[in-house]
């Protein structure tokens, strides 16, 4: 329906009503009208349309000064409506009840083509606003809420009720009720993060602002019970066996999640290198608990010193972790590369390894740098130099592609 009403409107430069719009579409029943209806309204919302106070609909593009985008405010109060084909300056004064982040009709105000369009809001679209992190502070004899975001430019009434066990300086998620008043909210405490001096609580914070979990759910925990701490017969079926190999990890020290692992041998000037990495698809499947909630994170959160895992520990340091001595499924991709770093063979298959050796990144670069073989390293010596060997022809490779490397200093808290 929404392609049959850009096409009645991609004409019409003056508003159509929802009767005018009809007269092209011929729907007779209420309940078609009533569809036409909400698609107008969802199509309003979505910045396709330009819906009137007269109710009278016509496609955004159309109008001569409207847009669509979402509002950015910074410290001053002022905001910016992030457009194409430039963004559009929006004074305080002419939000019209807009907040940060909200996604909202503008209307310029200056000429057409003005290098620096400003505008004012003419209709908030669409509104995400659902939880905020911020500060229990003293409102007079009473406690508040104060926003983290200073851009965030609302007031919040807290319920009495989500109030009991709050004290000033507790850092808290709330959930936002309604809308009370101009940029004003009733809204609730979900959680107490924990008090802004206690350790760890700014971690947690940060984490809680960008909506990252820093737990798993009951039904997650439930799956993990289900899941063994090791590798059994059955499900080694239908997979390539290369227990055999000479396969190592190369780690940080304090590493305790490895995923993947590398193999080479060498013969006729052919290197054949195989890259393994841990299965986690076999334990973290679609429609489920675990396989819903790793797709809700994406990925592990690197905050400071803390990590925040896509998986739960028991997974990612335990049957996903290609430990020294033990059996792990992984999948493989074995190459073969020639002297000019070309690959001339690959092949990609589900596989089951036991990695000979942890090594670090230390231990490897004594041995490639000062050429010095640690203890417990004297049978990968030799390896570990092919290997260096060929990382140099594909670092070569690169550079002739034109590859630049950007040599800058990691930190470390």
């Amino acid at each position: 329906m929404k392609d049959k009403i850009i096409e009645i409107l991609k004409e019409e430069t003056k508003g159509q009503s929802i009767n005018d719009i009809n007269k092209n579409l011929h729907l007779k029943s209420m309940e078609d009208i009533n569809m036409l209806e909400d698609t107008l309204n969802e199509m309003t919302t979505e910045g396709i349309l330009h819906k009137s106070k007269n109710h009278e609909y016509m496609l955004l593009e159309n109008t001569k000064s409207l847009k669509v985008g979402k509002l950015r405010i910074n410290k001053s109060g002022n905001g910016f409506v992030e457009c194409k084909p430039e963004d559009i300056f929006v004074h305080s004064n002419d939000l019209n009840g807009a907040i940060n982040g909200d996604f909202v009709e503008v209307e310029i105000k200056t000429r057409l083509n003005d290098p620096e369009p400003e505008g004012y809001i003419r209709n908030i679209l669409k509104r995400d606003l659902k939880k905020v992190v911020g500060e229990i502070v003293k409102d007079k004899k009473t406690l508040g809420f104060k926003p983290d975001d200073e851009k965030l430019n609302i007031a919040v009434k807290l319920t009495k009720e989500s109030l009991k066990g709050c004290v000033e300086g507790h850092k808290v998620v709330i959930d936002i009720l309604k809308e009370i008043g101009n940029r004003t909210f009733l809204a609730k405490v979900e959680k107490i993060i924990g008090h802004k001096n206690d350790p760890g609580v700014d971690i947690l914070t940060i984490a809680a602002k960008h909506s990252i979990e820093t737990e798993f759910s009951e039904a997650v925990k439930a799956e993990l019970k289900n899941i063994p701490d090791e590798v059994c017969e059955a499900d080694l079926i239908g997979r390539t066996d290369l227990t055999n190999e000479m396969i190592f990890t190369i780690d940080g020290a304090d590493t305790k999640d490895i995923d993947d692992a590398i193999s080479l041998e060498v013969k006729d000037n052919i290197y054949t290198l195989g890259v393994h990495i841990a299965d986690v698809s076999y334990y973290v499947q679609e429609n489920t608990a675990l396989g819903d909630d790793a797709y809700e994170r994406g990925t592990s959160s690197y905050l400071a010193d803390t990590v925040i895992p896509m998986i739960p520990h028991q997974l990612s340091n335990g049957i996903c972790s290609l430990n020294e001595g033990v059996i792990r499924l992984t999948m493989s991709c074995v190459m073969d590369i020639n002297q000019k770093g070309d690959i001339i063979n690959y092949d990609i298959f589900p596989s089951y390894i036991k990695s000979s050796k942890k090594m670090t990144y230390d231990s490897v670069n004594e041995i490639l740098e000062d050429n010095h073989i640690p203890y417990g390293y004297e049978d990968y010596a030799d390896t570990l130099k092919k290997m260096n060997e060929l990382a140099k022809i594909l670092r070569k490779k690169k550079v002739n592609r034109g590859y630049i490397e950007f040599d800058i200093p990691e930190a470390k808290i």
